[in-house]
């Protein structure tokens, strides 16, 4: 029974000495317009936000995942250096292929950086069948 006591102590104090590894980037995504209508075929933009919230210069890339139904457009430039506290925004320009569907779409984003770290989010954006529906 001591044993067993003694093995749960050590287990506790070193899983409490273990520090879960911090993100030194950080994300927000957004969709303008964040309802658009099939029948109105609106171009949409979505915005990607990187921080450096580490303390070193971080070089990162960003990856926008398309889903069926919507086209998205790759900008020129998707790689660039922060400065730690810097942050930039990449515009995405995407619209709906003529195949798509209303219902609610999910966008995946992948931030990595060169030095390992790779950050996931996701931008939704809501399509109708016509302006006014839910």
């Amino acid at each position: 029974m001591k044993r067993i006591v003694w093995v749960l102590i050590i287990c506790v104090v070193c899983g409490c000495m273990l520090k879960t590894p911090e993100h030194k980037i950080k994300t927000s995504c957004e969709v303008t317009p964040s309802r658009v209508s099939l029948s109105d075929k609106e171009k949409l933009k979505i915005e990607v936000r990187v921080t450096n919230i580490g303390k070193n210069k971080e070089i990162v890339t960003v990856e926008v995942g398309g889903t069926e139904g919507l086209e998205i457009s790759v900008p020129s430039r998707t790689t660039f250096m922060l400065k730690p506290e810097e942050s930039r925004i990449i515009s995405f320009p995407a619209e709906l292929t003529p195949d798509a569907l209303p219902g609610d779409y999910v966008i995946d984003v992948k931030v990595s950086t060169e030095s390992g770290e790779n950050v996931t989010d996701v931008a939704k954006v809501r399509v109708v069948e016509k302006k006014g529906w839910l």
